[in-house]
């Protein structure tokens, strides 16, 4: 049974589906944060931190667990220049650079912020965050649309459940 269930197919997505579903997420994440500013919905709130979770884990390859547990001070710090801005802007061009060049312009052309984590077995990941995701975050971050969204103010998570103290998706 084992060795049927390792002889099925898989079919993995070509890179035509997944530049389609990163520009999807693009247009998404675009047109949520649009609605949001318009009606500051906590309903266009949750889905905007849905589809952020997805785009940042689809765009670094990462698994789901470094994104989804990414706290907002590290965020902070990051945003701040709480580590050493000099050479995090070179690593991010030292990434970029290994790259196509349609894969560098996924990051609208700017150069990106990067936020290092802690992964597994205390290895340092970096999570690189756009333009138009670093746009949401600013609304993710923004501690009154957290508590319309119903997240309490004692979550440390980003990407928060909302009526937890301290889970995260």
């Amino acid at each position: 049974m084992e060795e049927i269930r390792r002889n099925q197919p898989i079919n993995l997505p070509t890179t035509s589906d997944i530049k389609k579903f990163a520009e999807h997420f693009q247009l998404r994440l675009r047109t949520l944060l649009d609605i949001y500013k318009v009606s500051g919905s906590s309903r266009v709130f949750c889905l905007i931190l849905r589809v952020l979770l997805c785009q940042l884990i689809q765009f670094n390859r990462r698994r789901g667990q470094e994104v989804s547990a990414l706290h907002v001070t590290t965020v902070h710090r990051a945003r701040e220049g709480f580590s050493k801005e000099n050479e995090r802007l070179e690593e991010s061009r030292e990434f970029l650079a290994r790259f196509p060049e349609d894969a560098a312009a996924m990051v609208d052309g700017n150069l990106p912020l990067v936020i290092q984590t802690l992964g597994k077995c205390n290895s340092t990941n970096s999570i690189i965050i756009g333009e138009l995701e670093q746009e949401a975050l600013h609304v993710v971050l923004d501690e009154k649309n957290r508590a319309s969204a119903g997240i309490l103010p004692d979550n440390p998570f980003v990407f928060a459940v909302s009526g937890t103290e301290n889970a995260g998706r």
